[in-house]
C-alpha cells in the first residue's frame, strides 16, 4: 500500500476518535465510498501492471476464475436436453478425434460405458478461462479429449510392457486445470497423480476442484521439479515442448532424473508436417495466428514474419516463432522428427514417434530412461 494512503488512513483514524469532529453526512460517506472504490480500482490496474512486468518464471495471468460449468453430466445435459440425445452428442464429440492416435481408443467404448462413465465423474468442468481455452465452445470435447489421453497413456504402457497401475506414480508435465488427470483420479483413485503448471491461476482452480488425491503443484519456467530422482512411472506432457523457448535441453535433463528406470514419458511437439500443412493452406489456423500478431523467427531473428514463411521449409531442425504483444507464453516452437531422435535421443531411450498424438497437429515422442532397469 502507498505511503501516502497509509498517512491519510491514519489521520482519518485519529480524526474519528475526537469528540468534537462533525460526523459526515451519508451523502458525505456515499462520496467518499465512491472515490475510494475509484481508488481501488486504479490500485487494481497499478498491480495488473505490475504483474505483467514481473520476471516470467511465473506464468503471471492477472484474470482469475474459481467458477465451474457443472459436471460432465450436466454440460451434456445443457447441450442434449432429451435424455435420448446424449448419446448422440458423445459419439458427436468422440468422431472429432477420429484422425487422432487417440481416436480407435476412444470409439472402442461402448455407449453404455461412455454414459457410465459421464454420471460416474463428478468433478466440475472448467470454463474456458480456466483451461487455457482448450475446446472454447465444445465443453464435451474438452472431457473426452483428456480421457482419449488417459487410454491412450494406458495403452502405451502396455504396449511397452510397463502397464500402469494403481500403484503407479503419474506426471502431469503443464496439468493445466486437470484435463487429463481428472480421468485418472476417477479410473485409478490410489493412484499417485501430480501436476505441475505455470499457470498460477489454473493451480489455484485445480487445488478447489479436483480430486483430493490428486496435487497440483506451481511450476516455473526455470527447469526445476520438486521430486525426487526416479519418482514417476509415467510423465504426459502435452503441448508443454511446443512453447518452450529456453532451456529445452535442461528441461528434458530434469524429466529424464524423475523418471523411473522402467516408467515411460510421453512429449508433444509441433512436427514438420505442421508447418508444411500450413504452408500450403492459406487459410490454416496456424498461419492466421502468425498473420494476426508481430513475431520473430528464430534462427535467424527475422521479424516481422508472415504467414508466408511456411510456404519456405523450415529454416533449422528446431524453429522458434515469438510474439512480441505478449510478455510469457508467447513462443510456438517446432521440430523436425530428425531433431526429436538426435537431440532428444541424448537424453532419453527415444521408443517412436507417435504421430497427431495432440489433436491433429502434434506428434508425440515415446521415450524410456536411459538408466538401466532395476533387476
Amino acid at each position: 500500500m502507498r505511503p501516502g494512503l497509509v498517512s491519510a488512513l491514519r489521520a482519518r483514524i485519529h480524526a474519528g476518535r475526537r469528540s468534537d469532529v462533525h460526523q459526515p453526512t451519508p451523502a458525505a460517506l456515499a462520496a467518499e465510498l465512491s472515490a475510494l472504490r475509484a481508488q481501488l480500482e486504479r490500485l487494481t490496474v497499478e498491480l495488473q501492471t505490475v504483474e505483467r512486468q514481473r520476471s516470467p518464471m511465473l506464468w503471471n495471468e492477472v484474470a482469475p476464475t474459481l467458477q465451474s460449468l457443472g459436471t460432465i453430466a450436466e454440460v451434456v445435459g445443457a447441450v442434449a436436453p432429451q435424455e435420448s440425445d446424449r448419446s448422440a452428442a458423445l459419439q458427436t464429440s468422440i468422431a472429432r478425434f477420429t484422425n487422432c492416435a487417440q481416436g480407435p481408443l476412444l470409439a472402442a467404448i461402448d455407449p453404455p460405458e461412455l454414459q457410465a462413465l459421464v454420471a460416474g465423474d463428478l468433478l466440475p468442468v472448467p470454463p474456458p478461462a480456466a483451461r487455457e481455452r482448450y475446446f472454447e465452445g465444445d465443453d464435451v470435447s474438452y472431457w473426452t479429449s483428456g480421457l482419449g489421453d488417459r487410454l491412450l497413456l494406458e495403452d502405451l504402457g502396455r504396449r511397452l510392457g510397463r502397464p500402469l497401475t494403481a500403484s503407479s506414480r503419474l506426471l502431469d508435465f503443464g496439468s493445466s486445470s486437470g484435463r487429463v488427470l481428472r480421468h485418472f483420479a476417477n479410473a485409478w483413485p490410489q493412484m499417485r497423480a501430480l501436476g505441475v503448471d505455470l499457470g498460477r491461476h489454473n493451480v489455484e482452480w485445480a487445488r478447489h476442484h479436483l480430486h483430493p488425491a490428486v496435487t497440483v503443484a506451481q511450476g516455473t519456467t526455470l527447469p526445476h521439479l520438486p521430486f525426487p530422482d526416479g519418482c514417476f512411472d509415467c510423465i504426459y506432457g502435452g503441448s508443454v515442448f511446443t512453447h518452450i523457448a529456453d532451456f529445452e535441453e535442461a528441461w528434458l535433463l530434469e524429466l529424464a532424473r524423475v523418471l523411473a528406470p522402467n516408467g515411460f514419458a510421453m512429449l508433444t511437439f509441433h512436427p514438420e508436417r505442421m508447418w508444411t500443412e500450413a504452408g500450403s493452406d492459406p487459410d490454416h489456423w496456424f498461419r492466421g495466428m502468425i498473420e494476426g500478431a508481430p513475431h520473430r523467427l528464430d534462427p535467424g531473428a527475422i521479424q516481422p514474419v508472415g504467414g508466408d514463411v511456411f510456404e519456405q521449409p523450415m529454416p533449422a531442425g528446431r524453429a522458434v516463432l515469438t510474439s512480441s504483444t505478449q510478455p510469457v507464453n508467447n513462443a510456438n516452437v517446432f521440430h523436425t522428427h530428425e531433431w526429436i531422435r538426435r537431440r532428444w535421443g541424448h537424453v532419453f531411450e527415444l521408443q517412436f514417434i507417435l504421430e497427431r498424438a495432440h489433436a491433429e497437429y502434434q506428434d508425440a515422442a515415446i521415450l524410456t530412461s536411459l538408466r538401466p532397469e532395476p533387476r
